[in-house]
C-alpha cells in the first residue's frame, strides 16, 4: 500500500504502552517492537491518505520466542473520476485542444489553495486537453507525472483536496489564471468536472491605407490678348516696301509709253 501512514495506539490491560506506532512506509509494517508476553489491544487513532478510520479494536497475544502480528484493515475512499475536465472557448462553448493543466494533490482538506499556505502537494500530474477539449485522470503526461492512485485497476482520487490550474491556454486564446480548489470528504460521492472557458486573444485593428484623393487641376488665371495694332495703309518714311511699289509701277508706265513712241517712228 503506497504511502500508508497512520497511527496505532498499543495497550496491555489500562496501560497505554505506546501511542504512534511508527507505520511509515510502502510496506504498511511497523517497525518490529519487543514486548513482554502478555495480551495486547490495538487501535487505529488516525487513517491514512484516502482511507476510512478503522474504529475497531484489535487484539494480539504475545508468547515467549514468538512474534506476533496483527493487522489492521482500512477500507479505501475515494471518489471514482473519469473526466477531470473540460477547455472550452467563452463565447462559442466550442471544444478546445492543446491546453495544459497542472492538478496537485493534498491528502488533507482545505478550502482555498493549499499552496498559497505554503503546504506541499502529496502527487502532482500534468495533463492536455484533447480534439474534444477533455482531461482524463487516466492519461496525464507520464513522463512529468507522479503515480496515479489505483482501485480495481481504475485511476481514482482519494479523500483529501486537488487543485486544477492552467499551465498553457490553446493557441489564440488568453491564459485562463483561475486555480478551482476541490475538498473530497467522506461525504462526497462524486466528482463534477469543471468547464473551463477562455476567451480569445483580442485581435489589434490594423488601419486600412486611405484612398488617395485625385490632385485638383492647377488653376490658371486667363490672360487677355494684347489688342491688335491697327493697319494703316499710308506709307510712312521708311516704308519701303509701298514706296518700291510705286516705283516699279512708275518704271514700267515710262517703259510702255516709250515703246509705242518709237513703234510709231518706224512705220
Amino acid at each position: 500500500m503506497a504511502d500508508y501512514k497512520n497511527v496505532l495506539n498499543l495497550k496491555s490491560g489500562d496501560n497505554i504502552l505506546l501511542t504512534g506506532g511508527p507505520i511509515n512506509g510502502s510496506s504498511g509494517n511497523t517497525n518490529t517492537l519487543t514486548l513482554k508476553e502478555g495480551d495486547y489491544w490495538i487501535k487505529e487513532l488516525s487513517a491514512p491518505a484516502g482511507f476510512a478510520l478503522n474504529t475497531q479494536v484489535s487484539s494480539v497475544s504475545v508468547r515467549y520466542g514468538a512474534t506476533a502480528v496483527c493487522q489492521v484493515k482500512d477500507t479505501p475512499r475515494y471518489i471514482p473520476v473519469n473526466i477531470l475536465l473540460q477547455k472550452v472557448d467563452f463565447e462559442t462553448k466550442k471544444a478546445l485542444s492543446g491546453a495544459e493543466f497542472t492538478v496537485k494533490y493534498y491528502a488533507d482538506l482545505y478550502e482555498t489553495d493549499p499552496e498559497q499556505l505554503g503546504i506541499t502537494p502529496d502527487r502532482i500530474w500534468h495533463f492536455q486537453t484533447d480534439e474534444e477539449g477533455f482531461c482524463y485522470l487516466k492519461d496525464p503526461d507520464t513522463a512529468n507525472s507522479d503515480g496515479l492512485f489505483f482501485a480495481d485497476d481504475e485511476a481514482v482520487l482519494p479523500l483529501g483536496t486537488i487543485t486544477i490550474q492552467e499551465t498553457k491556454a490553446p493557441e489564440g486564446y488568453l491564459l485562463n489564471e483561475d486555480i478551482l480548489v476541490y475538498p473530497f470528504t467522506q461525504t462526497t460521492s462524486e466528482f463534477q468536472y469543471p468547464r473551463i472557458e477562455n476567451q480569445r486573444i483580442p485581435e489589434v485593428p490594423v488601419p486600412e491605407d486611405p484612398i488617395p484623393e485625385e490632385p485638383e487641376p492647377p488653376f490658371f488665371e486667363p490672360v487677355e490678348p494684347p489688342p491688335e495694332k491697327p493697319v494703316h495703309n499710308s506709307v510712312k518714311t521708311g516704308d519701303t516696301g509701298t514706296f518700291g511699289f510705286y516705283l516699279t509701277l512708275l518704271f514700267i508706265s515710262l517703259g510702255t509709253m516709250l515703246y509705242f513712241s518709237r513703234k510709231q517712228l518706224w512705220n
